[in-house]
């Protein structure tokens, strides 16, 4: 009998024996592959971005990049740490607007199968995020964010994020055309 590619798990820094343990049945059963654990790794610590206080994807994906596991279809990095992809939140966003265009009802089916605590957990990272790039804006820009945070908390988020996005789209062609003189929109 030919033996199928392994998974190997890869744990990064100090993760949780019981956590690694706590993966190899499921992963095992599902993908229908031996799963296996490998020894403990670390990452370059020029992949810490001390601004956000987090480690870059692609230091991760780096330090996975350098290891040989022969034999092995995948390796899965595991770690306990937080850490971004530059652009996820605008991409995350997209996709979910794509799929609630084009599955409607069925998605929502989908995403009820989401534990609530992770989905809440993942829109406060989400807003955290979203509320540390408002702090940076002025003029026009932070208006215009304020007026869509504050019509989407009113109505709903689809409400608010359209008329956010012609709002910004029509001061920025007045300004264009040079149609509002008034300091309240530069910048």
């Amino acid at each position: 009998m030919v033996q199928k590619p392994a998974i190997v798990l890869v744990p990064m820094w100090d993760v949780s024996t019981d956590l690694l343990d706590g993966l190899v049945v499921p992963l095992s059963a599902a993908f229908g592959r031996l799963c296996r654990i490998a020894a403990p790794i670390s990452v370059s610590p020029a992949a810490f971005d001390r601004r956000r206080g987090q480690y870059a994807g692609h230091g991760i994906l780096a330090a996975l990049g350098r290891l040989d596991f022969p034999g092995a279809e995948r390796v899965l990095g595991i770690i306990d740490a937080d850490c971004y992809v530059p652009g996820l939140n605008f991409i995350e966003g997209l996709i979910e607007i794509c799929l609630g265009l084009f599955l409607g009802k069925s998605i929502g089916n989908l995403l009820a199968t989401f534990p609530m605590p992770l989905v809440g957990a993942m829109m406060l990272l989400v807003g955290i995020e979203l509320g540390r790039a408002v702090l940076k804006l002025k003029g026009w820009r932070l208006r215009t964010a304020l007026f869509t945070a504050a019509l989407s908390i009113v109505t709903n988020m689809a409400v608010g994020f359209g008329a956010g996005l012609a709002v910004a789209y029509l001061v920025r062609e007045l300004r264009r055309r040079e149609l509002l003189p008034c300091a309240c929109v530069k910048s």
